[in-house]
């Protein structure tokens, strides 16, 4: 319920001035009839909301995409993922995946080369895009980094699509101005929400399993899944 309430301001003997705040405020109650059956009393609460309001008025005025890729930014992304474990909460057999794919040479390149690295992050989204479903979603997660998320995957699924993912990256050359170059991905991946019951732990799990990826030492490119317990490896061919 919305309310505006007025505000006299008088300063040293000065005309009166007006000025109008908007207060938010939450209320309920119920009534209570009398001896004939009308309304005889009422109780209920009025709790003033304005400070909840306007924060959730700024979320939803910042900014969702990266503005390089048009992919979900980092901040989105975990939001997103945070509604999936509130709806997996609800129903207790529903799980997604977490994965995050890190680009392993790209800024290497970019030294090496002198080239911007931009464009080439562009069409790495482009790539990983063709090989998603409908219902999943990809995100900015840092500058060498995507994140995705996978709604109803198990562990042999999350394998599969990973590997799907590496091989699309590593399937041809980037064009850019210094001529072709190849990049290549280590992925990490966790199952929500066994491996975790917020976004910010997901992204903590996901990225012990992508340190771990990198272990496998090149020219292989890793996947790892995060377990409680138990890591286990499933890598790619090496680099044609």
């Amino acid at each position: 319920m919305r309310r505006s309430l007025p505000c006299v301001l008088r300063a040293h003997g000065e005309e009166a001035r007006w000025a109008y705040f908007v207060t938010w405020i939450e209320d309920s109650g119920r009534w209570f009839a009398d001896a004939s059956g009308k309304p005889g009393r009422a109780h209920g609460l009025i709790r003033v909301v304005t400070a909840q309001h306007e924060a959730a008025e700024k979320l939803q005025k910042r900014p969702r995409l990266d503005p390089a890729t048009g992919a979900l930014n980092r901040a989105s992304l975990g939001e997103h993922i945070n509604e999936l474990l509130e709806g997996a909460r609800r129903r207790s057999t529903e799980t997604f995946v977490v994965l995050l794919a890190a680009i392993e040479n790209l800024f290497t390149l970019n030294r090496t080369y002198g080239y911007d690295a931009a464009d080439q992050i562009v069409e790495m989204v482009s790539r990983l895009r063709r090989e998603m479903r409908g219902s999943d979603v990809i995100a900015r997660y840092a500058g060498n980094k995507f994140g995705l998320v996978l709604a109803g995957c198990d562990a042999e699924q999350m394998q599969v699509a990973a590997r799907r993912f590496i091989e699309a990256i590593a399937a041809a050359p980037f064009e850019t101005d210094a001529g072709p170059v190849y990049a290549s991905l280590r992925i990490g991946g966790v199952i929500a929400p066994r491996h975790g019951r917020s976004a910010q732990i997901l992204f903590q799990h996901a990225e012990d399993a992508v340190d771990l990826a990198r272990q496998a030492g090149a020219p292989l490119r890793g996947v790892r899944a995060f377990a409680q317990r138990i890591r286990c490896e499933v890598a790619g061919a090496p680099h044609g």
